[in-house]
């Protein structure tokens, strides 16, 4: 007990099961991340260029 004299109950079947479901639902994501980058579906490109992709010197900090 703590210092509001609370005890915590969990039911482990039901967070493993919601766990369980959470593990398959990041795998799907990842195998359709994986499907869509090798299609060559996704591309980053930035709004502005680097400094170094015009020739500029980055700015040290």
């Amino acid at each position: 007990m703590g210092k509001y004299n609370l005890i915590l109950e969990i039911d482990e079947q039901e967070v493993d099961a919601v766990f369980q479901r959470l593990v398959k639902a990041i795998e799907e994501i990842q195998q359709c991340y994986y499907e869509l980058n090798r299609i060559n579906a996704i591309k980053f490109k930035r709004e502005t260029p680097l400094p170094e992709e015009t020739g500029e010197k980055a700015i040290q900090k």
